[in-house]
C-alpha cells in the first residue's frame, strides 16, 4: 500500500509539473494571432513614448530659453541655474528618450544658429536669438556630451558651438588647446564663449589645472586685443577676470 501511494503521489508531481507547461503551450497557441498582433505594436507604443517625453524636453527647453531672454544679464549668457536644473532632469530621462532623439535635438539647434547668424544683420536683436540657441544646446549639453568630439571636430560653426556649450556645463570636458584655436577661428559670439568654458574651467576648484587654464586664457587675451578695430570688450572683461582670480557670473 505504501508503494502504491508513493506511485500515485509520483505520478500526480509529474502530472503537475507537465500540465502548467502544456496549458502555457496551449494558451499561446490560441491567442498566437492576438500576441503577434500586441508584439507588433510593441515598438510603436515604446515610439510613441519617446515622442511625448521628446515633446516635454523640447518644451522645457523652450521654458528655459524664454525664461533666460527674460533675465537681465540674458545677453552675457551665463549659466543660469533653471538651466542647471532642466538639464539635470533631462539627464536623468535620457535613457527613456533615446540618445539618437537627443542628438537629433541638438542637430536641430546647430542648424538654426547657423541659419539665425546667416540670415539676421548683426545686431542685439540676433545676439538674443543666439543666445537662446546657446541656453538650450547648454541644457541639452551633459545628456550628450560623450559625443562632444563629433562636434568639435565639425565644419559647422553650429556644431562648434555646441560642443562649447557642453564645455560650459562640465568644466572637466574643456579642452583648452581646442578652446585657444577658437580666438583666432572663430566669430565674437563663439569665442566670447569659449571665454565663458574657460572661466568655468577657473572656477572649477581644479588647482592643478588652474594655470594651464589661465594660460590659455592669456594667450586667448592676446589674440583679442590685437584685432584689428575694437576688439570684443565682453570677451576680454571675461579673460581678464580669468587671470585676476575673479567669478565674474558663473551663474544668473
Amino acid at each position: 500500500m505504501e508503494s502504491f501511494a508513493k506511485l500515485v503521489t509520483a505520478l500526480a508531481t509529474f502530472a503537475a509539473a507537465v500540465a502548467w507547461p502544456a496549458a502555457f503551450l496551449a494558451s499561446i497557441l490560441t491567442f498566437r494571432k492576438e500576441i503577434r498582433s500586441s508584439l507588433v505594436k510593441l515598438p510603436t507604443v515604446i515610439d510613441r513614448v519617446k515622442a511625448l517625453k521628446l515633446g516635454a524636453i523640447e518644451a522645457e527647453l523652450e521654458r528655459v530659453a524664454d525664461e533666460s531672454a527674460r533675465q537681465a544679464k540674458s545677453d552675457k549668457g551665463f549659466v543660469s541655474r533653471a538651466e542647471v536644473a532642466a538639464s539635470a532632469r533631462i539627464k536623468a530621462d535620457a535613457d527613456n528618450v533615446g540618445i539618437t532623439n537627443l542628438l537629433t535635438q541638438v542637430d536641430k539647434l546647430c542648424i538654426e544658429y547657423d541659419t539665425v547668424r546667416r540670415v539676421m544683420p548683426p545686431s542685439d536683436r540676433r545676439t538674443r536669438a543666439m543666445t537662446q540657441v546657446l541656453v538650450q544646446m547648454r541644457t541639452l549639453g551633459p545628456s550628450v556630451s560623450e559625443h562632444i568630439e563629433v562636434y568639435k571636430s565639425s565644419g559647422s560653426a553650429g556644431s562648434r558651438l555646441a560642443a562649447v556649450a557642453m564645455m560650459q556645463m562640465q568644466p572637466e570636458r574643456v579642452d583648452l588647446e581646442w578652446l585657444a584655436r577658437r580666438f583666432r577661428e572663430e566669430h565674437p559670439f563663439i569665442f566670447y564663449h569659449a571665454a565663458l568654458a574657460l572661466q568655468n574651467a577657473a572656477n572649477n576648484g581644479d588647482p592643478e589645472r588652474l594655470s594651464a587654464v589661465k594660460a590659455t586664457a592669456a594667450g586667448a587675451l592676446g589674440v583679442v586685443r590685437s584685432f584689428d578695430g575694437e576688439p570684443d570688450a565682453s570677451s576680454i572683461q571675461v579673460l581678464e577676470a580669468i587671470l585676476a582670480d575673479r567669478d565674474s557670473g558663473h551663474y544668473v
